[in-house]
């Protein structure tokens, strides 16, 4: 009988260790709540308490200094949880309340503890901060919005971009601006068309970030919320009228950004010199190798527009290495080769530019 008591007691600490070991450690710091399995504390405690304390200062920083009242008004709805877990595809992920827990009404960012030790974790966090921001003053907003609005926020915060997503939007082509976002799925291209769009249009259309500001408060949601946006603003410039002629506009820039010798004006510069690639031959290979839907490959020759009259007029005479392109001057901006005796027949809402080699 003793043996059978002594057994029932081994089992019921076993059960009670079992219990503690998988209860989660949590802990405060300047009222914002921290989470980590306990498996998980226990192997990294230090890092996650003096990361905890970071995070806690960055984002009570970036509350002071870059959000208006208005903007920090979830804050007296829902508090704020953020949990060390790896949960997906990317580093971190924002969760609204009742999506990560059902049961739960608090509002979570999940941090996966391998990045605490990169030196830019911080901008993550803070990424994933302003779309807790945007979900509270804009529920509805789609997803690339979002996305190219908190890569904007990193940048207006901190400085510089990320130049992998960079770098994989002006180098590939194989998805569009307005594609939604799957958190299970990191594509670095589809990241990098939305920075590099929303960060044309703030520097485009608007003075002192303007643009981003106001349209963090607009409650319409994809091309019409910025189309609403644009419209307050009533920038003079013809390409900052709405998102279809921002949309245009932008996948010009995009393509010609980086070719050193073409004439770029302001309304066609996406980086600033000192921010654009290295001129590359191979990169602008791989650059006009489909920078929308109906490219052809035209290996390393550069784009030189002129207007459809002349091309008539040139054509026939045009040495025989000349390539002739279309370019519609209206979104979704579709891009083919054609022939001198297509000219003719090209819709006026094409225009018309020919391609010639160094």
């Amino acid at each position: 009988m003793n043996w059978m008591l002594f057994l029932i007691y081994l089992v019921a600490v076993n059960a009670l260790a079992t219990t503690d070991s998988l209860r989660p450690a949590r802990w405060s710091r300047l009222g914002i709540q921290f989470e980590a399995t306990s498996e998980v504390f226990q192997g990294s405690q230090a890092q996650l308490l003096s990361a905890s304390a970071e995070i806690a200062e960055t984002i009570t920083k970036l509350q002071e200094e870059h959000l208006k009242a208005v903007h920090k008004t979830f804050l007296r709805d829902h508090s704020l949880v953020v949990l060390f877990e790896k949960t997906s595809a990317t580093d971190a992920v924002f969760y609204p309340p009742r999506t990560l827990r059902p049961e739960n009404e608090e509002w979570f960012i999940t941090v996966s503890p391998g990045i605490l030790s990169s030196p830019t974790y911080l901008k993550i966090v803070a990424h994933e901060y302003f779309h807790a921001v945007h979900f509270a003053l804009n529920p509805g907003e789609l997803d690339w919005v979002r996305e190219g609005m908190a890569q904007l926020f990193e940048h207006l915060v901190f400085g510089g971009f990320n130049t992998a997503h960079v770098h994989s939007s002006l180098t590939q082509s194989e998805h569009g601006l307005e594609e939604a976002f799957d958190p299970s799925t990191y594509i670095p291209e589809k990241y990098g068309n939305t920075l590099l769009y929303f960060y044309y249009v703030n520097s485009q259309c608007s003075f002192d970030n303007q643009f981003f500001w106001g349209h963090l408060l607009e409650g319409a949601s994809g091309r019409s919320g910025i189309s609403r946006t644009l419209a307050k603003l009533a920038s003079p410039e013809a390409h900052c009228r709405s998102f279809e002629s921002t949309a245009t506009a932008f996948s010009v820039a995009r393509l010609v950004n980086n070719f050193s010798g073409y004439d770029q004006s302001s309304a066609t510069s996406i980086l600033t010199v000192d921010q654009r690639l290295p001129t590359n031959r191979d990169r602008e290979r791989r650059l006009l190798a489909n920078p929308t839907d109906h490219w052809r490959k035209l290996s390393a020759w550069r784009p030189i527009r002129i207007t459809l009259p002349t091309a008539m007029i040139l054509a026939p005479s045009a040495p025989s290495d000349v390539k002739w392109f279309g370019l519609e001057n209206s979104y979704p901006h579709r891009v083919r080769e054609l022939t001198p005796r297509d000219l003719g027949r090209l819709p006026s809402k094409w225009d018309v530019g020919f391609i010639r080699a160094d």
